[in-house]
């Protein structure tokens, strides 16, 4: 059994990518659609709302606009780390077909869903000493995870090795790029991310963080400026200051349902970028739990996080 975090050397090399089933999970908000084109096995994150649990299958069935519009209203939904016996539900299966597992994962240093994984690998590699899974750490969540999960299933779905894929991912990790700005500091306060007082004074002086995923895999304030639209010409300058590569990757622009300022937004990339492949895809439910409604942000192929 082979464990990933990233950076270790020659890992996969021994794995047989025709025996091999690609995994990835919910939190990398890759759509659905793009996840069934990379025949790609899917680990749901939960979250609960108003007390009932949900599945989150990347965008399939989810209801963005009745989920955040509930959050506005004072709903608080929390989300739910896996325990062992979800993983083993997950991967038992496909070991009991004689089959290897390639997952790449959203950062382990934001969930503790983490754990229950390791433990569920130690179990699978006692009752199933022959099989192989090999996990790659995105370092990322949302959207900037799912891009690399894309850009790696696609050289997996082309026959390239594991191998080979993993030093893609080891190589080019830190080009994924992610930033974001929130409405409403109190739901980075619910999470822990600022304490009351900051959030209090934030809130009064019109205050908006931009937070980024660090090359640890960590968020990060690193900016903030008053007012909304501010925000937001910081994030073009974030975008412009860094993008390289645009006619190779695509832009993915993320909202808490305020689909116009994302179209603005997205207005105001093309002004800088005018041929510009981009798209607005509206934040999954357990991502927006910690960020809340109007959140905006984007994820981009940049020459840094």
């Amino acid at each position: 059994m082979l464990k990933e975090n990233g950076y270790l050397p020659n890992l996969g090399e021994d794995m047989d990518k025709n025996n091999t089933i690609l995994f990835m999970d919910s939190d990398e908000e890759l759509w659905w659609t793009e996840a069934e084109k990379l025949k790609c096995e899917v680990i749901s994150m939960p979250y609960v709302l108003d007390g009932k649990l949900y599945d989150y299958w990347l965008g399939k069935d989810f209801d963005g606009k009745y989920f955040f519009d509930k959050m506005r209203k004072g709903s608080v939904p929390t989300t739910c780390a896996l325990n062992t016996e979800d993983y083993l539900k997950y991967f038992s299966p496909v070991f009991e077909n004689g089959k290897d597992i390639f997952y790449i994962h959203f950062s382990n240093k934001l969930s503790s869903t983490f754990k229950s994984l390791d433990m569920a690998i130690e179990e699978l590699k006692n009752k199933f000493p022959e099989r192989k899974i090999v996990l790659f750490d995105t370092l990322n969540i949302s959207c900037g995870a799912g891009m690399l999960v894309w850009d790696m299933g696609k050289m997996f779905n082309e026959g390239k090795d594991v191998a080979e894929i993993i030093q893609y991912g080891k190589e080019h990790l830190k080009n994924y790029a992610e930033i974001f700005t929130v409405s409403d500091l109190k739901y980075l306060r619910r999470g822990g991310r600022l304490t009351s007082v900051q959030a209090f004074m934030g809130g009064v002086l019109n205050i908006k963080p931009l937070i980024k995923i660090t090359n640890e895999g960590e968020l990060k304030k690193c900016a903030q400026v008053s007012g909304r639209k501010k925000s937001l010409s910081y994030l073009v300058s974030y975008v412009k200051e860094r993008a390289i590569d645009i006619e190779k990757h695509q832009f993915i622009i993320l909202h808490a349902d305020c689909e116009d300022d994302a179209k603005y937004f997205l207005n105001k990339l093309k002004e800088v970028f005018p041929n510009i492949n981009a798209s607005i895809q509206i934040i999954g439910p357990t991502v927006g739990a910690h960020c809340g409604p109007d959140t905006l942000g984007i994820s981009f192929y940049g020459k840094e996080r």
